[in-house]
């Protein structure tokens, strides 16, 4: 027997081949508590993502609005709504039309309140001949106009309009926004 190598013991040779290879397991555990303690990593902060999904008009009569939406505007609505509630899909998001009583129930808030809502609604088109034809067909259909077409300061082209409730729509053609073959900003 050669001394200069001696044979382990059984015990030492059976944990050593039960061990073999096996302490690589633990590595990648110990480099994770390494950088959390090193780097003392955080959550990640929670943000809202950038986009709108639908946009509620609080409305005075669903049926007279959802006329005013159908017959004038030429939209139609979604399979989804009913006599409570109307959708319209607009490039990927909606516009809904509901009880204004109802939405300030579900709010927590009062109804009460009129005049000027502090927002308006933009409908852009790809020219100002359009703006002018949608105008046309508005004034045709009996729509409140607040502002007649016409060019404007920051070098576009719109005018004003306003559904049975209020709400405001501006039309108009903007030569800076541009449009994709759907409509949607690019």
């Amino acid at each position: 027997m050669n001394q200069s190598n001696p044979r382990p013991t059984d015990q030492t040779y059976t944990l050593s081949r039960m061990w073999k290879g096996k302490e690589y397991f633990f590595l990648p555990i110990m480099g994770i508590l390494l950088l959390h303690f090193t780097f003392d990593i955080k959550e990640p902060e929670m943000k809202m993502d950038q986009r709108l999904t639908m946009i509620t008009l609080g409305v005075s009569d669903l049926e007279r609005s959802k006329r005013f939406y159908n017959e004038v505007f030429g939209w139609t609505p979604t399979k989804d709504s009913n006599e409570n509630i109307v959708f319209y899909k607009a490039n990927g998001m909606l516009l809904s039309l509901y009880e204004r009583q109802a939405l300030a129930e579900d709010a927590m808030i009062s109804p009460d309140g009129e005049g000027f809502r502090s927002f308006s609604m933009a409908y852009n088109t790809r020219n100002k001949e359009e703006v002018d034809a949608l105008m046309a067909l508005f004034n045709a259909a009996g729509t409140t106009i607040l502002k007649e077409a016409q060019d404007v300061f920051w070098g576009g082209y719109s005018g004003y309009i306003q559904d049975p409730d209020g709400f405001i729509w501006e039309i108009a053609y903007n030569p800076h926004l541009l449009l994709d073959v759907y409509g949607s900003v690019k």
